[in-house]
This record gives structure tokens, C-alpha cells and sequence, in this order.
């Protein structure tokens, strides 16, 4: 590879085609195009200062902590793509490169602002989202004269600015309004079945597949895998000031902290591999991919490098000459480049320096060389390129082995790696042999007609398989996302989004019975409702609690929904399809079942008709208190003392179940009541229909109810031999 000689200084900019005034603006192109001599130029037309302010982070205080924030960590964490409120409890310091790139967009969110290599350490989709979240957030705040640096289009795209700078010289105007994020929604959820008791309740219509193929998507886009077991699970501490602000912050949240982070990283055994010369590290910022590295290196941190601010770049990369060219061309620093200081160079020529440098002082050792945020500040075309060199330098050199981390799973295919890891789930794989072509850059990314054309959000839901099975989904893909821990439900209903195109997981909503007098068994209460990371900001959360709510209505079902999150609440409270109840804004018990202190918003879901199926409620409710109460399809595996519970309400209703109790003794047998119906222990029939008992031979105490409907012939239950019985039960059950 011969470099990229001539591509780092623009073309000279007409000042005159800009606005007199914006909010955000952005400098996009190519690595190495000459991106900072434009932000100068702007900096200077807009009296914009280049200095900016300089960030200081205690080591014994949380980011959320800091006082820059006053009062705002939560909003401008989110807004810049920080959205782990672990991640918000830990130092600065233990943060990863993406984490703190992020937290410091976050801290320096003010008008006059300079942004240099916005979203470098994220994968499309979280820069995607953090674009879109961010600009929003500098809107509503007031500010202006925001300049963004950046490579990749999709941040002017998502941004919607008010003019994009190119590298060529080229000025673009955005003359639209900022939009709302429009979602489509694809779904095929077509109802839900309520009701007490039975096992058939929950959501109706298309199934997700991913019961059947139970994996993590992102994962890199080699043609065929095998596995290696190699890896395994360590935790991370570390401990923070429980201070005012942290409490205050976190006082927001169901969210329980005690100045102790803990994290779980995977450490790779690299004994274990099989004789490798490179591989790679792949997964989103957060994930232990640096911590990783630092093992693998021995612990004594990856390779820090002096430079000579007087001497050449290149008479710097090995000491022959011959070899110092050879590692300049195989890493695609530009022979212009290589004959400056190093402070002169941009990041994108200062990242590939040091690269060939590493790569010239590894010659000859045995120690693994280990590169991190490989390619991260470059745009995808340049990045195939040092891809290609490396690989070519790796194989032609006597090398000791490589491995490479970054958030872009591409370099997996285009290094032609030995094994790549999943540093999200510990998975290591070796790629199989394959004629398949690798995949290559979109080369006409910046010259996109509709740059400035916020694109559709297009999204699929379908249901999941209720009660254990979409807790286990929860557990495996969302639940470290979400802010609550503990159980979920027993009785737990889902349905999980999808992007369309993709088919990567977007989002999870589920709901579990809510129990209460006059809730009539049609009233359910939101359990779960989590984005992934890639995904938030765009609105996507309230958004599909709503359509969840509307089918439960549509369904003849009552949505209710509880949230300590300050946004969501305060959205719903502002809304006309959400009604506030009486316990809105007082503390209670949270929803893994716990009391707690922290204040909660509570809401009902109205619908655009505004009734919430409340009165189908009080007639369910009359129902069910004249309803028969007789054995539920579990009944015949309950154990001896689950049996005698069955046995103190079958044949009788629910009104006459509560007869002569004081009101505490019947809110306890009323919860009683709901644990079994919803457990399928019991059911409710309705009064028209007849009951006969047996006795069971096995177990003279447990009794089993042997219902029939006057239209059905009655089952002859003259003989009471075993055989009788058993036979009885399995036609019944």
C-alpha cells in the first residue's frame, strides 16, 4: 500500500455560502482529508475559541457526580450515548475509551464548542442514536455555534444540522426543519387473551424465532464459525463517594447502590488457542475489549510510545531507513505525512504512526502485540486499506502474534483473522474456510443526495413464548440493560422489536397480571420495558409501550404502568393517552415486589378514546365474585400442602370465599386467590356449570374438581378403583 499522499489538505472554503448563525454544524470527510484545518477556519469566522476548556475527573468520585452537570447527569449522559447506569456509579478513569469519550460530550455540551472525531469509538448504530439524542438535547437547552468533527455521514444525517462542511470544499445548507424520529411499526401481534386462570392467556399472533436460536446478532460477518472454548468470566470492582449528587441522580431510578461497582469481564486463555499469528477482539465500548488486551500484554499496559516534536515521523518508525518506508506504506501513512513532527499530525495519521511503529519495534520478540482502537478513528474505506497492509506486512515478517480490538466487526473479515472473540458474550471463534468475498466500504457514503433526510425507523414485533421462556430471553439479550434487577413475574407475557432490515434486536415489552379488587382478571401491570443502547433515543420505549397498550385495550384487557424514570413519567404524565392514578409521585412497593422509598410515577393507559376499558372491569369483576372456583389444569401435579390450599375454595365462589373475613384477612385470601388462578392452580367457571368431586385413591385428603357443562354428557364416576381415577384424570386434565 503506498500511502495517501495529498489527501490532508482541503480545498479552500467559500465562506460566504454559510449561515450567519446555527446551532450544530458539521465537518465531514475522510480520515486524513484535512478535517481540523477546517474547523479552524470555522472557528475563526465564527469566533468559536480553539482552546477548550480542559476536564478534570476525581478518581474517587462517579461521573454523574461531577459538578459541571449540576443537576443535569442523567439527561446529558443519555444524550451522548451513555446509557448504563452502572456505567454512571464508576470513575472516570474505569471507564473505556467509548465510555469516555462520551462522558466528556456529555460534561462539554455547551454553546461555542468544538467536537473533534465525533462517535470514533462507536459502531454505526450507537452513532446513529447518539447523534440523534445529542443534537436534541443542545436544542433544548439553547445552544449554539456547535462544530462537529466527524467521519461518518450518518452523524450530519441523525444530527439533522444546519450545514455540513465537506473536505472537498463544498458547503451544504440544510434548509428543513429538525423532525421527530418517524417509527414504523410492522406488527404481528394480533391480540391478547385474558381472563383468570387457564394456561392459554397471553399474547396471539406471529412467534419470534429467537427461542430457537438463542445468540447475541451483533457478531461479526465471517461466512461460517466453530467455537473455542477459551474464555472465562472475572469480576471487576471498583468504589466510588456516595455523594449528594450520585444519590440525587440515582434517587431517579429503582436502583439500589451502595458505592460498589462490580463488572464482569472475560479473560481469554490464550494458552488454550490454537497456533495463531492474528486475531481480533470485537464488541461494543464497555465490554472489557482494553481491559482484555492489558491481560494479554501481561498486565503491564498496552505499548506507549515517546515521539520527538523536532525529528521526521518516518526516521522515527525503525532504525533502517529501507524498513522504516517499508511500515510506512504498509500501515497507509501518506510520504508527506511521514516527513513531518509528529504534533503536527492529525489523529487519523497520528493513529496510523503509531501502528508502524509498534509494528517495527515488535520485530524479533515474542511478546503479543496487542493494538487497541485499531482503525477507530478511521473512516471504513481507509480502514480496508491498513486491513489489507497489515495482514500482507503480518504474513511477509517474522512477527510474534497480533491482536487487534475495536467496535467494528469489518476488520474481522478484511485482517483475514485467526479467531475473533465476542468480548460481549466471551465467544471465540475460528472462521472456516470460505469463497465468499469480504465486505467492502460504501465509497459513495459522502456524496449522499439526501444527507440532511432523517431516515424512517422501521420496526417488527412479534410475541415470545410467555412465562419462563421470555424471562429467559430477558435475562440472555436485555436484562443488563435495564435499570431493575431481581425476578420478574411468574406470570410474564412478551414481545420483542426487531429492525426490519436487519433483524437485530431492538426492544422488549412485558407485562404480568396485575392483581387488586376490582381488577376483574382483564388488568395487567408493564413488568419489563427495555431498549438496547444502539437503539435509544430515538423514542422507541414510549412509543411501543403505547402500542402494547393499545392492543390490551383493542384485547377488551385494562394497562397499567409504573416507572422510576424521570423522562418517561414525566412524558406520560404530559400525555393524553396516559391517566395518572392516586398513588403517582408517592413511594411504594417497586416492581421486582420490594418496598421501597424512592418515589414512583404510576400511570393507566386511556387509549385515544380515554375510557381504559374501566368499565369492562367492574362487570369482570362482578363475574369473577359469582364465578365457580374449581381445579385448574396444574391441579393434578400439585404437591399435598398445594392441594390443600386447592381444596379450601373449589366448589365455592369468590363471594362466598370471603364471607365473614375481617378486611385484612380478605385482602390476604383475595391475593391468595389471584396466586392461584394466575398459576393455573385454579379457575373460574362460570356459575351455570356443574361440579363433581372425587375422591382420589392415592391421597384421600387432596381433592380434584371434575367439571362438565349441562350440554356435555356426564362422566360416570360410579368406580373409585385406581385405575378409574387415573383414567378420569387424564381425560379431564
Amino acid at each position: 500500500m503506498s500511502g495517501l499522499s495529498g489527501l490532508s489538505r482541503p480545498r479552500r472554503l467559500d465562506l460566504s455560502k454559510l449561515p450567519k448563525d446555527f446551532v450544530i454544524g458539521v465537518v465531514l470527510g475522510p480520515s486524513i482529508s484535512g478535517r481540523t484545518t477546517l474547523v479552524k477556519d470555522l472557528a475563526a469566522f465564527y469566533s468559536i475559541p480553539l482552546e477548550q476548556s480542559t476536564v478534570q475527573w476525581r478518581e474517587d468520585q462517579a461521573i454523574a457526580s461531577h459538578p459541571l452537570f449540576r443537576g443535569e447527569a442523567i439527561d446529558r449522559l443519555s444524550s451522548a450515548g451513555l446509557n448504563r447506569i452502572p456505567a454512571w456509579c464508576r470513575p472516570f478513569h474505569t471507564l473505556s475509551n467509548g465510555e469516555q469519550a462520551r462522558a466528556l460530550a456529555a460534561l462539554r455540551l455547551e454553546s461555542e464548542t468544538i467536537f473533534e472525531d465525533f462517535a470514533a469509538f462507536n459502531d454505526e448504530s450507537t452513532a446513529q442514536s447518539m447523534s440523534y439524542a445529542f443534537a436534541k438535547l443542545a436544542r433544548n437547552r439553547g445552544c449554539h455555534r456547535i462544530l462537529i468533527s466527524t467521519t461518518k455521514p450518518c452523524v450530519a444525517k441523525y444530527m439533522q444540522c444546519d450545514f455540513v462542511v465537506f473536505t472537498t470544499g463544498e458547503v451544504r445548507v440544510n434548509s428543513v426543519s429538525p423532525r421527530k424520529m418517524e417509527i414504523q411499526w410492522d406488527c404481528r401481534v394480533t391480540g391478547f387473551k385474558g381472563g383468570t386462570g387457564g394456561t392459554d392467556k397471553g399474547w396471539e399472533g406471529e412467534l419470534d424465532q429467537v427461542h430457537q436460536k438463542i445468540r447475541f446478532d451483533r457478531q461479526p460477518a465471517a461466512s461460517s464459525s466453530y467455537e473455542l472454548g477459551v474464555t472465562r468470566p472475572r469480576e471487576l470492582q471498583c468504589s466510588v463517594l456516595l455523594d449528594e449528587a450520585l444519590t440525587e441522580a440515582l434517587n431517579a431510578f429503582d436502583f439500589d447502590f451502595n458505592g460498589t461497582s462490580t463488572s464482569r469481564v472475560w479473560r481469554l486463555q490464550v494458552d488454550r488457542l490454537p497456533p495463531w499469528k492474528l486475531g481480533a477482539v470485537l464488541g461494543p465500548s464497555g465490554t472489557g475489549k482494553s481491559t482484555l488486551l492489558k491481560e494479554i500484554a501481561g498486565g503491564k499496559g498496552l505499548m506507549e510510545l515517546q515521539w520527538s516534536h523536532h525529528l521526521p515521523v518516518l526516521s522515527q518508525l525503525a532504525p533502517c531507513p529501507l524498513e522504516a518506508e517499508t511500515l510506512r506504506a504498509a500501515c497507509g501513512l501518506s510520504p508527506e505525512a511521514a516527513g513531518r513532527a509528529w504534533r503536527t499530525l492529525s489523529d487519523g495519521e497520528q493513529h496510523l504512526a503509531y501502528l508502524a511503529r509498534v509494528l517495527g519495534a515488535s520485530v524479533g520478540t515474542k511478546d503479543v502485540v496487542c493494538l487497541d482502537e485499531f482503525t477507530s478513528v478511521l473512516d471504513r474505506n481507509l480502514a480496508k486499506l491498513v486491513c489489507d497492509g497489515l495482514s500482507n506486512y503480518i504474513l511477509k515478517h517474522e512477527l510474534p502474534p497480533v491482536v487487534v480490538a475495536t467496535v467494528h466487526g469489518d476488520v474481522a473479515q478484511w485482517l483475514q483473522v485467526d479467531w475473533h472473540m465476542d468480548s460481549k458474550s466471551g465467544v471465540v471463534r475460528k472462521p472456516c474456510a470460505s469463497n465468499a468475498m469480504p465486505s467492502m466500504p460504501d465509497d459513495t457514503a459522502y456524496s449522499d443526495p439526501d444527507l440532511f433526510q432523517l431516515p424512517k425507523l422501521r420496526l417488527q414485533v412479534r410475541r415470545l413464548k410467555p412465562h419462563s421462556a421470555a424471562a429467559e430471553v430477558f435475562h440472555r439479550f436485555f436484562a443488563e440493560h435495564h435499570y431493575m434487577s431481581g425476578k420478574v413475574p411468574c406470570n410474564f407475557h412478551a414481545v420483542v422489536v426487531r429492525e426490519q432490515d436487519s433483524q437485530r434486536l431492538v426492544a422488549m415489552d412485558a407485562v404480568g397480571a396485575f392483581f387488586g379488587q376490582g381488577n376483574g382478571g382483564i388488568t395487567w401491570l408493564e413488568s419489563r420495558l427495555v431498549v438496547m443502547p444502539e437503539f435509544q433515543g430515538f423514542g422507541v420505549g414510549p412509543k411501543l409501550s403505547e402500542l402494547v397498550g393499545e392492543i390490551l385495550l383493542r384485547s377488551g384487557q385494562r394497562f397499567f404502568s409504573v416507572t422510576h424514570h424521570p423522562r418517561l413519567g414525566g412524558q406520560r404524565t404530559c400525555s393524553a393517552l396516559w391517566r395518572p392514578t392516586t398513588m403517582n409521585g408517592k413511594a411504594g412497593t417497586s416492581l421486582n415486589g420490594s418496598k421501597s422509598e424512592r418515589k414512583a410515577f404510576r400511570h393507566q393507559y386511556m387509549g385515544a378514546e380515554g375510557h381504559g376499558n374501566d368499565q369492562l372491569a367492574a362487570v369482570a369483576s362482578e363475574a369473577n365474585r359469582e364465578a365457580i372456583l374449581v381445579a385448574g389444569p396444574k391441579a393434578p401435579k400439585a404437591s399435598e400442602k398445594m392441594a390443600q390450599r386447592i381444596a379450601k375454595f373449589d366448589g365455592k365462589s369468590r363471594r362466598e370465599a370471603l364471607e365473614g373475613m375481617t378486611p385484612a384477612a380478605k385482602a390476604s385470601v383475595r391475593k391468595e386467590l389471584d396466586q392461584l388462578l394466575a398459576n393455573g392452580y385454579l379457575e373460574c367457571m362460570s356459575a351455570e356449570t356443574k361440579v363433581v368431586r372425587l375422591q382420589t385413591p392415592r391421597n384421600n385428603q387432596k381433592k380434584l374438581d371434575l367439571m362438565f357443562t349441562p350440554a356435555k354428557r356426564p362422566l360416570k364416576t360410579e368406580k373409585q378403583g385406581p385405575e378409574r381415577a387415573d383414567s378420569v384424570k387424564k381425560r379431564l386434565f
